[in-house]
């Protein structure tokens, strides 16, 4: 009955039994008057229902953080070695008892044994060389995969795991072919032709062959493709999202209206089936509503409630109870007296301890200028940043060397760490700061169109305020 099926499930969670051994379940069997069929179907059921507790976890095929951790700790108390060949499975005993302590089922469990099992030994950079050193010989003999004698003999030598020596193979060949913004943009005009010529079905099923031309074009992995193919398709299904949300909102902001009823937004939620969290987005991210002088108080009251530091939660409530944009609350915030840097009860506080010490603060003398110049963390590194790095003057020299560098060099399709020290070359001679060069480095590789009246002609003639309108405006003049 149910009150003995109650007694037997509170002792099964006091005394944490929910993989018993054969004689504790007769035991448990006969003192409770059931069949052991019975007991057995319960207990899965109740295993069932622990795994997907919020307290316990979801039942995904990745084990949390803490099984990975009282795994690791199982391992440093009962095992002999550290070396990932030498590390010996739990016995079945143990096993049961790890079922217990981490809640996972038997093949998350087995999953997250296999994972820490490989990945045990850390991976240092002599291991790492002797690999790359393996790869590049087989690549020099016209082979493109280490052979299994090889890869053997890299595990006896560095004491990684098979596991570890293929994500050190993946991540070199990720770094011989890195996506760069030319292939990006070619991969997405790819996309668009073949999805313009096809019907969902037939995307679905020609795929393969799309990713092998792409892979011959573009010389990316098949991950690489089909991460980049995923960023596109989820980009364009959110645009026509946002596009929804947006002439609901500005229909709303027409009609005079400075905040967004609940009831109205239900109602477009049911209908449109769009979620609540991916409107509010929208509302932090584009200013709609007006900020009226009714906001700015309770801006204000709320910003003086918390010594005019509020946290990035604290704004995101403000923004959902105003209408307001993260943008609008920010700039009310930066008009307040005592948030200025330039007002002598905080910029001087840090500029006083820089002029003092000449050097990055530690933690606890960053919270202290925190707390005593009364702004948030990112002021006060923003300040520090400036006091490191004082803006050079900008010559008509410094300005021609980076523009010849960009057009000799053609620094748009270079990867990041090409990138870096093409900006640091430049840094050293026109004796500018990183940030004056890569801005003007972003700008004469992608400068602005120049406006011509046959180009101002056709922007009178097709803007029409829509996004529409805009993209067609910008693709036909180039222009910004």
């Amino acid at each position: 009955n149910s009150e003995s099926h109650l007694a037997l499930y509170n002792l099964i969670i006091a005394k944490n039994l929910y993989y018993p051994t054969h004689d504790e379940k007769q035991k448990l069997a006969s003192d409770f008057g059931i069949e052991q069929s019975d007991l057995n179907a319960l207990l899965v059921q109740w295993r069932k229902t622990r795994r997907n507790s919020p307290q316990r976890g979801t039942s995904s095929s990745v084990a949390p953080g803490k099984s990975v951790h009282i795994l690791r700790q199982w391992i440093h108390e009962n095992q002999d070695s550290v070396s990932t060949s030498e590390l010996k499975a739990p016995s079945s005993d143990a096993f049961r008892q790890l079922l217990c302590l981490t809640g996972l089922s038997v093949s998350q469990l087995r999953k997250c044994l296999a994972y820490v099992f490989h990945t045990q030994q850390k991976v240092s950079l002599d291991a790492r060389k002797a690999v790359t050193h393996a790869l590049q010989k087989t690549h020099e003999q016209g082979l493109t995969s280490l052979s299994e004698e090889i890869l053997t003999q890299l595990m006896r030598e560095t004491g990684l795991s098979r596991l570890q020596i293929r994500g050190i193979i993946r991540s070199y060949k990720q770094s011989m072919h890195p996506v760069t913004r030319k292939k990006f943009h070619t991969l997405k005009k790819e996309w668009a032709l073949y999805c313009e010529s096809r019907s969902f079905e037939e995307q679905q099923r020609d795929f393969s062959s799309f990713v092998k031309q792409m892979k011959t074009l573009l010389h990316l992995s098949t991950k690489q493709i089909k991460r980049i193919t995923q960023r596109i398709r989820r980009a364009s299904e959110e645009y026509v999202l946002r596009k929804s949300v947006r002439e609901f909102i500005q229909e709303k902001v027409v009609h005079g209206e400075t905040h967004l009823s609940e009831p109205n937004l239900q109602l477009f939620c049911e209908n449109t089936l769009i979620k609540e969290d991916f409107i509010w987005r929208i509302i932090r991210r584009e200013s709609f509503f007006p900020l009226t002088s009714e906001k700015k108080n309770i801006i204000v009251r709320t910003a003086r409630q918390h010594d005019n530091i509020l946290s990035r939660p604290q704004m995101r409530i403000l923004s959902r109870r105003l209408c307001l944009s993260t943008k609008q609350i920010r700039y009310v915030l930066s008009t307040l007296p005592d948030r200025q840097l330039c007002s002598p009860s905080n910029g001087a506080v840090i500029r006083e301890w820089f002029a003092q010490h000449q050097r990055t603060p530690s933690r606890k003398e960053f919270s202290n200028l925190v707390a005593e110049s009364h702004l948030s963390p990112r002021r006060v590194s923003d300040a520090l940043y400036r006091l490191r790095n004082p803006p050079r003057e900008i010559t008509a020299d410094s300005l021609n060397s980076i523009q010849a560098h960009v057009k000799n060099h053609g620094t748009c399709d270079l990867p990041r760490s090409i990138r870096s020290k093409h900006i640091d070359h430049l840094v050293a001679e026109t004796k500018l700061t990183r940030k004056q060069v890569s801005h003007f480095m972003a700008k004469y590789e992608d400068p602005p169109g120049k406006i011509t009246p046959e180009k101002q002609q056709f922007v009178v003639d097709h803007y029409s305020g829509t996004n529409e309108s805009l993209i067609k405006c910008k693709v036909h003049t180039q222009l910004s």
